[in-house]
């Protein structure tokens, strides 16, 4: 059976239903709602499952339109970077510092897992940062980016296998990472005196002043 192919508009209706039908869901549900996950990965799966049984079942396959994906990321990027600001990085302090090298270690080591992968099926060291931090960091936009950059044009499959990696990460990473942090945010709240509230002595009220005496 041939394909369904679906423009820009049916594809981009059907990723706003996919994010409403998420955000009901997480309003019904309140382990969905207490676990953090984000819509777009609930909506996401929903759908996702619904395109594989119409395709194991009627063999019906969908071509989704790639055409307003630019124009999205562009307005992704350009959101992201107006709402970056470097004074939050220096208000964080230590924290965020120590966050950032452990950021970098991540890097390093999404890298090296990757290559080893490549080499291991016997693919081009390059296609395994495909699988690194391209789309892990960076995402979806930053794995369609760099697979059109020139350095990526003899790699076969570097589109396809970065898109994969980036949906994965951020689903694992919605499914995990939500309900993770909810639990440690939980028992950090019932650490004893973690969020005690520092004693402060009340202040005494003034007293009124002396009445004059009246000839």
């Amino acid at each position: 059976m041939a394909p369904v192919a679906l423009n820009e508009l049916f594809t981009f209706i059907l990723a706003l239903l996919a994010i409403l039908l998420g955000i009901a869901m997480n309003a019904r549900s309140a382990t969905l709602r207490a676990s953090n996950i984000p819509p777009s990965v609930v909506g996401g799966l929903v759908f996702a499952c619904a395109f594989a049984v119409l395709h194991s079942v009627f063999g019906l396959e969908f071509e989704f339109a790639g055409g307003i994906r630019a124009a999205l990321l562009l307005i992704f990027f350009v959101g992201l970077g107006l709402a970056a600001k470097f004074s939050g990085l220096r208000q964080g302090g230590i924290q965020v510092a120590g966050l950032c090298a452990v950021i970098a270690l991540m890097v390093v080591a999404q890298n090296g897992v990757g290559i080893a992968l490549a080499r291991a099926f016997g693919l081009e060291p390059s296609l395994g940062l495909f699988v690194g931090s391209i789309p892990l960091l960076g995402g979806h936009g930053t794995a369609a980016a760099w697979a059109q950059a020139p350095e990526a044009a003899g790699l076969t499959g570097a589109f396809e296998l970065g898109i994969a990696a980036a949906t994965l990460g951020l689903v694992a990473g919605g499914l995990v990472a939500g309900p993770a942090a909810t639990v440690l945010a939980r028992i950090a709240r019932e650490a004893p005196g973690a969020l005690a509230a520092p004693s402060v002595a009340p202040i005494p009220a003034p007293k009124p002043a002396p009445e004059l005496p009246t000839s």
